[in-house]
């Protein structure tokens, strides 16, 4: 995305910033403590997040109060395990993957909301994520983040094309784009004839991006906004929003929010948004080649046994996701589909928690090493249901794959490995379900837990990415 991206190339480039979260999952941070010397009263606050090997039992302590003149004590925390005070669980999994959970005895992930103390949790996370878009937004400072994205040519291509395709709708009208970096797509859309185009990018490449404006002859039309979609102000509706806010396994850096935000706040009746969809896709794959290199050597290594490393090297590639190409002959089935993004009506709290149930018939005899996630951004207006748009010509509209069997672009794919490799059978069955869910302290964190196995018996999987 424009907002998205891989620094270096490297097996594991993103860097999960601001959150100070640590490989183990654990994580403290001490506020501050204030004394009232008139009042004899203490207070202390503290901020906490230990995560659970079971998958999303959280348990996050909020602050102790202490009134010495009465002598009581009150304590409070917010998290899975809180003895006494009311609270209210939510749980946002279908019936079906309810039942497939039941089935396999797999806990379900849930967001434990506390009733009685709603408004000091939520200030501690609006401060918390604050922290976390710091980190996240300083990453883009970097030129060569967006210089790789630039010199992805599938990615330009198929924006360029949008616009080109949508000029009747662009021309003359007022556009936003979204997370704009360089500015590249608001250029496209000027000149294309917008009106009015606000670019909007919260990192200091919009300093960058007013010069390249400039210099392009383009600040009459060009508005660059420095700051966040969420504190920008923009005084009247808009009829376009572009943005390439997708990241890798599509909602890695968890930047929709901020376009569902723009599109809830200036989106005219009837607007259009770029893409209009967005679909992860998921498949089972088996790379004998890929894990010798990575893993396997060890076995042999000029007529040495060094095997006993095996297990460490294991731990260290299957300890988060890894980004690469994958061969479209590695799959071992055909894709799931996870889930299918629609621009016009997705809510944040639809991608808060993702879960899905999967099965797959293996094509081949072979060892399964993981499953392999890709997205297709569409930018069809008739992919989803939308009014005053019967007249669009779809297979005219581009799309964006970053599918195993399209032209590589920056993003490759992301790939869940597994531990230890399965011997699969041809026509077997492979089935398990895959959870994602945003974390609730630094929500550019994705959780991920893995289920999955032959003949009913299921190997768990948790990781972060």
């Amino acid at each position: 995305m424009e907002n998205e991206g891989n620094n270096d190339g490297s097996e594991n480039p993103v860097a999960i910033t601001g959150s100070g979260i640590d490989t183990d999952g654990g994580e403290s941070l001490q506020i501050g403590s204030e004394i009232d010397t008139n009042g004899g009263e203490s207070e202390e606050k503290q901020i906490g997040s230990e995560i659970d090997t079971n998958y999303g039992g959280e348990s996050q302590q909020i602050g102790s109060e202490i009134d010495t003149n009465a002598g009581e004590s009150k304590e409070e925390q917010i998290g899975s395990e809180i003895d006494g005070g009311e609270r209210e669980e939510v749980q946002t999994v279908s019936e079906t993957d309810a039942d497939f959970r039941k089935m396999f005895g797999i806990s379900i992930p849930r967001q434990n909301i506390v009733v009685e103390n709603e408004e000091a949790k939520a200030d501690i996370i609006r401060r918390r994520r604050k922290d976390c878009d710091k980190g996240f937004f300083s990453n883009y400072d970097d030129v060569t983040v967006h210089r790789n994205m630039i010199q992805d040519t599938h990615r330009m291509e198929a924006y360029n094309s949008a616009v080109l395709f949508y000029k009747d709708r662009i021309e003359g009208k007022v556009i936003v784009d979204v997370g704009c970096g360089t500015g590249i797509l608001s250029i496209f859309c000027a000149k294309a004839g917008a009106r009015k185009v606000y670019a909007i990018e919260a990192s200091q490449m919009a300093l960058h991006a007013k010069s390249i404006i400039e210099a392009n002859g383009l600040s009459h039309i060009i508005n660059v906004l420095h700051t966040t979609v969420e504190d920008a102000t923009i005084a009247e509706e808009v009829d376009v929003i572009i943005s390439e806010w997708m990241g890798h396994m599509l909602f890695q850096e968890n930047m929709l929010p901020s376009v569902i935000s723009a599109r809830d706040r200036w989106l005219a009746v009837g607007g259009l948004v770029l893409p209009t969809s967005a679909t992860l896709y998921m498949a089972p794959f088996s790379d004998s080649q890929r894990y010798h290199q990575k893993i396997g050597f060890w076995s042999d290594v000029d007529g040495i046994d060094m095997s006993v490393l095996i297990p460490p090297t294991t731990s260290v590639v299957c300890r988060f996701p890894s980004v690469e190409t994958v061969e479209h002959d590695c799959l071992l089935a055909e894709p799931h589909q996870v889930i299918m993004v629609d621009m016009y009506s997705i809510t944040s709290s639809d991608v808060d928690l993702i879960t899905t149930s999967f099965r797959f018939h293996s094509r081949r005899s072979a060892l399964l090493h993981g499953f392999v996630l890709w997205f297709v951004a569409d930018f069809s207006d008739e992919a989803v249901h939308h009014d005053e748009r019967d007249s669009i010509e779809v297979e005219s509209a581009p799309a964006l794959s970053t599918a195993p069997d399209a032209p590589s672009t920056h993003w490759e794919q992301t790939l869940l490995n597994c531990p230890d490799p399965l011997h699969v059978e041809e026509d077997q069955v492979i089935e398990g379900i895959l959870t994602i869910k945003i974390d609730e302290s630094d929500h550019r964190l994705l959780r991920i837990c893995l289920n999955y196995g032959l003949d009913g018996e299921l190997i768990e999987l948790e990781t972060q990415f």
